[in-house]
């Protein structure tokens, strides 16, 4: 979801209800009242997703997510284009001949798009942390891979820094055999340079759902953990990161 210069909001997700296929891509658009201006579907005979929309600068939609229905039956990233009215300028595929999904997308002050997600097409891992870079048309300028021989990982977030737009940290959801559940935030420029990153969790599941850019320059973001706090239960945390790498965290 995000808030649209009306005053009202984008949402978009999935839906069994309406469409094609079995899941189906869906998008509602309402007023500052939350009343619906709009809906649209989309997808094909197969499962279909958004996990991510944002307006952009030119007041238009762009989403993010998977498709099982075009190009790929496995499951490709899925990046669409929309007008004010929810109908398509572009849509795009990206991805190999396995797997490949995205999270999240953000725009850069330049108009290009960065999508985070998730890859078994490319890198070393079962699936790896899967980063592109991709023009105001779609196109695809760019990609990085993140991951280790026979672990899945995956990018759940991403967001400019308050250093600078062409610095992006990265939030990745990592499963290593062991340890289950961890996470690991990245900072890397625009063009994919590795600048740093750091593992967190323990041994028991330890995952994070939203990061943030903080005004210090920092990074902050929300999620769950069965390693610490009380026993054997899921206690949410927020974590603020120090620009030193270091972090605090808080139980509730």
């Amino acid at each position: 979801m995000d808030a649209t210069a009306d005053g009202g909001f984008i949402i978009a997700g999935t839906t069994y209800s309406y469409g094609k296929g079995n899941a189906d891509g869906f998008v509602i658009k309402t007023d500052a009242n939350g009343d619906t201006t709009w809906t649209k579907t989309f997808g094909g005979l197969k499962d279909d997703e958004f996990k991510s929309v944002i307006q952009t600068s030119d007041g238009k939609y762009a989403l993010t997510g998977y498709t099982k229905s075009f190009n790929d039956s496995l499951g490709d990233v899925w990046a669409i284009k929309l007008d004010i009215n929810g109908d398509t300028l572009w849509r795009k595929f990206y991805g190999g001949v396995k797997e490949d999904f995205g999270n999240q997308i953000i725009e850069h002050p330049n108009g290009d798009f960065f999508i985070a997600g998730g890859t078994e097409s490319f890198g070393v891992g079962k699936i790896d942390g899967y980063a592109l870079k991709i023009n105001n048309v779609g196109v695809q300028l760019s990609h990085q891979e993140h991951g280790y021989s026979g672990y899945d990982e995956e990018f759940t977030s991403i967001v400019f820094s308050e250093k600078s737009p062409n610095i992006i940290g990265f939030m990745e959801k990592e499963f290593f055999s062991g340890f289950n559940l961890q996470f690991k935030l990245f900072e890397w420029t625009s063009n994919f340079g590795y600048i740093n990153g750091t593992d967190y969790g323990s041994i028991d599941n330890d995952e994070t759902f939203k990061l943030i850019a903080t005004k210090d320059k920092g990074y902050a973001c929300i999620g769950y953990t069965k390693g610490y706090g009380a026993i054997n239960s899921d206690v949410y945390f927020k974590i603020r990161f120090k620009f030193s790498w270091k972090y605090k965290h808080s139980f509730y």
